[in-house]
């Protein structure tokens, strides 16, 4: 009873997505950019510098921007 407040809005600093949504998703980039986009999509756009957009996505540094433009 006494941490009840904390469990109940616990998702209230969280980013909600249907787990159906995600299942459908195959590779790991594009579930990272599936979290990413959800969180701006009261905004409607994103805008991250490169460096970042890479941490975030998990690329490699050996990965030229071309391989990133094919993936």
């Amino acid at each position: 009873p006494d941490l009840e407040h904390i469990i109940n809005s616990l998702t209230s600093n969280f980013t909600k997505f249907e787990l159906k949504e995600m299942t459908h998703l195959k590779s790991t980039y594009s579930k990272h950019m599936f979290r990413i986009l959800k969180q701006y999509k009261h905004t409607g756009y994103v805008k991250i510098k490169i460096d970042d957009f890479r941490e975030r996505l998990d690329i490699p540094n050996s990965y030229r921007m071309t391989h990133i433009n094919q993936k």
